[in-house]
C-alpha cells in the first residue's frame, strides 16, 4: 500500500526564514563550506576539529544524494571567533584532507 501525506505548502518566505535560521546570521561570525568524501565518520571528524576551538552555531549538509562523489557541509561559527582561531580551524581541517573552498564572513 502506497500512502502519500500532504502536510501543507511551503511558502517562499517560510523557506527563506528556515534558511536564515539555519545559517544563524544574527549570531554567527563565519560560515565554512567544508568538502568531504561523505565517508562514514567524516561529519564527526569535522565537528571534532571545529569544536576543539569553538562551538558550532549550526550545520547544514548538502549533496546527500548517493550519486554525489563529494559532500558539502556548511558550519556556522558563533560570534566572537577571531581570524586567528578561524585560520587554525581551516588549517586543521585541511591537514585532515577536508577542503575548505569558501569562507563567508557574516559580519562583512
Amino acid at each position: 500500500m502506497n500512502t502519500t501525506f500532504f502536510f501543507g505548502i511551503l511558502t517562499h518566505s517560510s523557506l527563506l526564514n528556515m534558511l536564515s535560521q539555519s545559517w544563524n546570521v544574527e549570531i554567527g561570525s563565519y560560515v565554512l563550506t567544508v568538502v568531504s568524501s561523505g565517508d562514514r565518520g567524516d561529519l564527526v571528524e569535522m565537528a571534532k576539529i571545529i569544536t576543539k576551538y569553538t562551538s558550532i552555531a549550526s550545520c547544514i549538509t548538502l549533496d546527500v544524494k548517493t550519486t554525489e562523489l563529494v559532500r558539502r557541509s556548511l558550519f556556522t561559527l558563533p560570534a566572537g571567533v577571531s581570524e586567528q582561531k578561524l585560520a587554525k580551524i581551516v588549517a586543521n581541517l585541511e591537514r585532515k584532507n577536508f577542503k575548505v573552498p569558501e569562507i563567508e564572513n557574516l559580519k562583512a
